[in-house]
């Protein structure tokens, strides 16, 4: 039951997350607009563009899309995926916003995080594949 709400590789999160995509149309028809709905869609793009961007160029071929960075950034987008659901949900039935303003937190360590790994990966100048010496990848 875990893996198919918190695995990376579940249908039932990328469901939730086309969802509340989904679900962003009617919040911009009713004009539901609000500075910290735009820092909340903001963050979230953010995290999206993490996991759609090719941190591996030198080697695409031999990196799949669960090693390295990469990993992390797809576990991360679960919960980010979650709660773009039930916040744009919230505000379409409720009006409620407070979701937002705990969406906006969780998103921003979200980024942190991730933004650290970037620097650091971007400061490594060793071409070694990721997970090569754990094996994972022979």
């Amino acid at each position: 039951m875990l893996d198919l709400l918190f695995s990376r590789n579940s249908r039932l999160a990328l469901s939730f997350e086309i969802a509340g995509l989904v679900l962003l149309i009617p919040v911009i028809v009713m004009g539901r607009l609000s500075v910290a709905f735009a820092i909340y869609l903001l963050g979230y793009l953010l995290i999206r563009m993490c996991v759609c961007w090719n941190w591996y160029r030198a080697d695409a071929a031999s990196v799949s899309k669960d090693h390295g960075i990469k990993l992390h950034f797809r576990k991360v987008l679960v919960p980010a995926a979650y709660l773009i659901f039930l916040t744009n949900l919230s505000i379409i039935l409720w009006n409620a916003k407070a979701l937002v303003y705990i969406s906006i937190p969780v998103f921003a360590f979200i980024l942190y995080v991730n933004f650290t790994l970037i620097y650091l990966h971007l400061k490594d100048k060793d071409r070694t594949p990721p997970n090569f010496f754990s094996g994972a990848s022979h």
